[in-house]
């Protein structure tokens, strides 16, 4: 009975394909409105001189006003402000040089980041016009990368990945010229420039240096030669001034770990809304290469595309490491007449513009806006209260935690970024029935995404799940600890406090006015010492302080899994940090190390798996 309301419904579809294919030039017309609407909403919202949501941007912009004002920002974490610069200069430098005439200020680094984003734009116009003699093909384009959530996000981010890949994009450019100059000195000259705006930008000159040797190895050893020095000499220079300390900071620290399951997370969140058009972009990559159709960007995606994928691991990744692979996406059906072209399987890429535009609508006007909204406004009450406020404060990466007063957004944000997944599934099944006659590859690559898709949404549903009640068990026990106290909280797995446990712990320490010190620990370099993100203030209030001792949880962690005399030794030798706080919060403990703490302190509260000790005086 199923099937044959099935059948019907195919044979319906299949009737109306010559119907949507009409419309899509409805559609086509309509991605440059809906971006440029997007674009403008976001911008409104995120352009604050004194505001910035993501945590991540308050710490780098701190590290440009500490440039600004004369300071090293590399240099070693075993004293204040046990900071680190975890990203090359020059982004720090661009940004830190109009702060030295308006202060500390969002703007001039929201202002450069939009205006490297805009220079993306007019490459696709240049190549659009370099390749098809069709810049009006690029402008559209264009339009269409700020439909993507992913690159929408980072256009007013005080953070290098936008300038990184403009720089990378433009190397591409001046290397498609094709002219012994442009290709030989501008283009690994920009592509320097690039890694040391940010170190992961290394797929464009391995995809050209890998094109030279297979193409046109004449011209191989003055394109290494020239990027090899361009590259060496600030290296040499920046380690001679920083006393070894700049890889020291942007390679050793920022060396994060890592875990194949956060893979899945990113991609589904960042990659996703437009998997059709990479999926697209990687059978044509394979057709062009199967035929040797060898051009310099068929081997920047070919080495791109898996690069980034093994990337997404690491801890901290977010929209931004899937900002290059998105846009060079774009750029090769632009240069394979994929797109803006509806000639062939004009259906599914009308259905694809559809749910892109309907997605990043959602993105912007239900999810992003009202939180950024709502962010802004807690923020001024916040800053009134710390600047009154002595004392340590807690703080995550530099920015406070602006849940204060606005918890009921942060609880459903954190449903909605996975209730979202089901709207990349819902353009995918009609993409299974429009073709009744069999599928092609890219349609049974489709299908396969729709099923990836809803797979991974249901690990994620299982997962937000499994925290609800985790939250209401720690506001539990955060309620019942008195103001004032002084509360050391130890976290029984490798995520740490770094999850939806320490949001909702962050909205108690602040409205209950409990003092409690944020860190995380990130293992330990091989220097000796234990490196973290400790309490950090914001720039011109506080002072950093070391009043309150942390400890590194990873190491605590590992000696208590030796054995039980490890577990002993550990805790014994924590004992006088203990003494500095009035209660211990246990999240998550391991059954050893849970045994030693009940044998020496009192357990005064437990909610499913969190403990509440208290430590005497």
């Amino acid at each position: 009975m199923h099937f044959k309301y099935l059948s019907e419904i195919i044979k319906i579809v299949a009737a109306c394909r010559s119907r949507l294919a009409q419309i899509s030039p409805y559609v086509s017309r309509a991605v440059p409105v809906v971006a440029l609407i997007c674009f403008l909403a976001w911008c409104v919202t995120t352009m604050r001189p004194d505001f910035d949501s993501d945590d991540a941007n308050p710490e780098i912009l701190n590290t440009a006003w500490c440039l600004a004002n004369g300071g090293s920002i590399y240099h070693d974490i075993k004293f204040p402000p046990y900071s680190f610069a975890a990203y090359p200069p020059i982004y720090y430098a661009v940004a830190a040089l109009p702060m030295k005439w308006t202060g500390l200020n969002y703007l001039p680094a929201k202002l450069i980041t939009l205006i490297f984003t805009i220079s993306i734009g007019f490459a696709f116009v240049y190549l659009g016009r370099l390749w098809h003699k069709m810049p009006r093909d690029g402008i559209w384009m264009a339009f269409l990368c700020l439909l993507i959530p992913a690159v929408l996000y980072n256009v007013t981010r005080s953070h290098p990945q936008m300038m990184a890949v403009a720089l990378s994009i433009w190397s591409l450019v001046f290397f498609s010229k094709n002219r012994w100059f442009p290709t030989l000195v501008v283009s690994p000259l920009l592509a320097v420039l690039a890694f040391y705006t940010k170190q992961s930008q290394i797929v464009l000159p391995l995809a050209m240096v890998l094109y030279l040797a297979l193409r046109n190895r004449r011209w191989l050893l003055p394109y290494v030669a020239v990027g090899g020095v361009g590259g060496l000499i600030p290296l040499l220079w920046l380690q001679h001034e920083t006393e070894g300390y700049f890889l020291f900071n942007v390679l050793r620290l920022a060396d994060l770990p890592y875990s194949l399951e956060k893979i899945s997370d990113v991609l589904l969140q960042w990659v996703a809304p437009i998997i059709f058009f990479v999926i697209l972009g990687i059978f044509a990559l394979w057709r062009r290469f199967q035929k040797r159709l060898w051009e310099p960007i068929d081997f920047y995606l070919a080495l791109l595309f898996p690069i980034t994928i093994i990337s997404l691991g690491r801890a901290g990744s977010h929209s931004q490491y899937v900002v290059e692979l998105v846009i060079v996406a774009l750029l090769y059906l632009l240069r394979t007449a994929e797109l803006p072209d509806f000639n062939g399987r004009s259906v599914l890429k009308m259905l694809q513009l559809v749910a892109l535009m309907c997605y990043t609508l959602v993105f912007v006007f239900v999810d992003s806006v009202p939180r950024n909204l709502a962010s802004i406004k807690a923020s001024e009450k916040i800053y009134k209260t710390i600047e009154a406020m002595p004392g340590p404060i807690l703080s995550q990466q530099g920015s406070f935690a602006l849940l204060y007063f606005i918890l009921p957004f942060v609880l459903f944000d954190w449903w909605f970024c996975s209730a979202r997944a089901l709207i990349l599934g819902v353009y995918l099944l009609p993409c299974a029935v429009v073709l009744p006659k069999g599928l092609d590859r890219p349609m049974r690559m489709a299908l396969a995404g729709f099923v990836l898709v809803m797979a991974v949404f249901t690990i994620q549903y299982r997962q937000i799940s499994k925290f609800s009640p985790e939250i209401e068990n720690i506001v539990r026990i955060g309620e019942s600890v008195p103001a004032g106290s002084r509360v050391l909280p130890i976290c029984g797995y490798s995520a740490g406090f770094a999850n939806p446990l320490h949001h909702a712990w962050a909205y108690l320490v602040l409205s209950r006015d409990i003092v409690s010190p944020y860190y995380s620990a990130a293992g330990k370099p091989k220097t000796g010492g234990g490196r973290f993100r400790a309490l950090r203030y914001r720039p011109g209030v506080l002072e950093a302080s070391g009043s309150l001792p942390w400890i590194d949880e990873s190491e605590v962690r590992r000696e208590c899994s030796v054995s039980d005399e490890h577990c002993n030794l550990t805790v014994e030798r924590l004992m006088p940090i203990f003494g500095k706080y009035d209660r211990l919060l246990l999240v998550h403990p391991s059954g050893r190390l849970l045994d030693v703490i009940q044998s020496r302190l009192k357990l005064q509260r437990r909610e499913g798996n969190i403990y509440l000790f208290s430590i005497p005086i």
